[in-house]
């Protein structure tokens, strides 16, 4: 019996285009269950602005824009655009980033496996891009 070899490339360029495919341009649904904080404190992270710009460059360029620099994959929005969602804070915020399979089932984004303390500067760094 003859012995086919299949190249990894062969397998993942459709299996990428697949994913890709499926994430669209549509902002992420929340949870039904998700509500906002009706007095969002974004200002209350003890994290600093610049190591979370440092951490965002390093983890979040790959599929992100970060101050104009980085990728824009469709599903991964540009951070400023993040951080001025109406919908969200810096709660969720934290629950996304530590755990984003939990917060929306299916998404692309990894769970990067931040600190506590990583994280709160990536939460510092955004809320220096608000408007």
């Amino acid at each position: 019996m003859p012995t086919i070899e299949i190249s990894p490339l062969r397998v993942l360029t459709p299996l990428m285009l697949l994913v890709m495919c499926h994430c669209g341009p549509q902002r992420p649904a929340l949870p039904e269950s998700f509500t906002v904080d009706p007095t969002p404190a974004w200002g209350d992270s003890k994290g600093n602005a610049a190591l979370g710009k440092s951490l965002a460059m390093k983890y979040c360029t790959p599929c992100h824009q970060v101050e104009g620099q980085g990728k824009f994959l469709k599903g991964a929005p540009p951070f400023v655009q993040t951080a001025n969602r109406a919908d969200i804070d810096a709660a969720w915020l934290r629950r996304w980033i530590t755990s984003p399979q939990r917060e929306k089932p299916g998404t692309l984004m990894p769970d990067l496996g931040l600190s506590e303390s990583e994280v709160e500067h990536c939460i510092a760094f955004l809320y220096q891009l608000r408007n």
